[in-house]
């Protein structure tokens, strides 16, 4: 069934080890907004994984944080939602892998997504599941 939204997964899979990770790229046409979904599985050590979705307005030169997700220590799920035409107030400064923990950052959505992740520690048999809908 389909609402005028196009699915898509920015990662499936084991957690890397340690480092910072940068998925490809996922076009999107005429979007309004943007739900993802996040699913940690912590296994076993490791510290904290950050997600940041990020988006382009400039063909993917430069990358601007739209969601952050943070995972630590315990299995979770979590969820975001940015819409464009919600403002944050007026014009914000780009961050690239800096977004505050667990926040989203509204107004802004160009037609290219990607995920970063920042995998800090070894996790051993854990995963990561991004996932998301481009809504229209």
């Amino acid at each position: 069934m389909s609402f005028g939204a196009f699915e898509f997964t920015l990662r499936s899979g084991a957690i890397p080890g340690a480092g910072t990770y940068n998925g490809d790229a996922v076009q999107l046409r005429q979007m309004h907004g943007l739900s993802v979904e996040a699913n940690f599985v912590q296994g076993t050590d490791g510290t904290s994984v950050t997600c940041y979705v990020q988006t382009s307005v400039d063909g993917g030169s430069n990358w601007i944080d739209v969601m952050s997700f943070q995972f630590t220590t315990t299995t979770a799920r979590k969820v975001g939602t940015v819409r464009y035409n919600l403002t944050s107030g007026g014009v914000i400064t780009p961050a690239d892998g800096s977004l505050t923990a667990n926040t989203v950052q509204d107004g802004v959505v160009g037609p290219l997504v990607r995920l970063k992740t920042v995998v800090v520690g070894t996790y051993t048999n854990g995963s990561l599941s991004v996932k998301g809908n481009a809504l229209s």
